[in-house]
């Protein structure tokens, strides 16, 4: 029997200008060390990998939905470079404050959706390149100061697409900022 699983990662995407900077970040490096991986991937902030066939999807999608009504949209500042050299990692930070609160949707998202998942990123940063052979070259090409941010106000669903080996974007839920409608505990006293 056939597999109808697709391979889906539940994302923060940011603006295209931000996406268009950090490939000009991708492109450099590839200019100096050549191909790696990650250098075609889309700018973005993993918070959930996932496989689904289309009924768990449309419930996935559902539950993110349903997270995303009361969540109001956030600014993230990056001002630096940060690495995994254990597993030869470059990737720009989000800086501490912005940090906490990517770590906190993330966690409501992870928390929102019932799918099991094959990852969870639990340290919000986008990938510049993973794998990297000349890891120690990478970090000097990129030893520069960053300064940026962008707004979140949306996670998107992206779709595996095995024909170019990237993710697509498949669906954006946008933050809806309603008041969280959830009963509170009333004191009697």
């Amino acid at each position: 029997m056939e597999n109808l699983n697709q391979k889906y990662s539940i994302a923060i995407v940011p603006k295209p200008e931000i996406v268009l900077l950090i490939k000009s970040y991708k492109d450099l490096l590839a200019s100096k060390i050549g191909s790696y991986k990650s250098k075609n991937a889309m700018a973005h902030i993993t918070i959930k990998e996932i496989f689904a066939n289309e009924r768990e999807l449309e419930l996935t999608i559902k539950q993110l939905n349903r997270c995303c009504e009361n969540v109001f949209p956030f600014s993230v500042h990056c001002a630096d470079f940060g690495s995994y050299p254990s597993n030869k990692t470059i990737y720009i930070k989000p800086d501490l404050d912005s940090k906490k609160v990517l770590f906190e949707i993330m966690k409501k998202v992870q928390k929102s959706t019932s799918i099991k998942s094959n990852h969870i990123s639990s340290d919000p940063h986008i990938s510049i390149g993973r794998g990297i052979v000349k890891f120690e070259e990478a970090l000097e090409i990129l030893n520069f100061p960053l300064d940026f941010n962008f707004i979140v106000d949306a996670i998107v669903i992206r779709k595996f697409n095995p024909e170019i080996r990237q993710y697509e974007i498949y669906k954006t839920i946008p933050f809806l900022s309603l008041p969280n409608q959830e009963p509170q505990q009333m004191s009697l006293f």
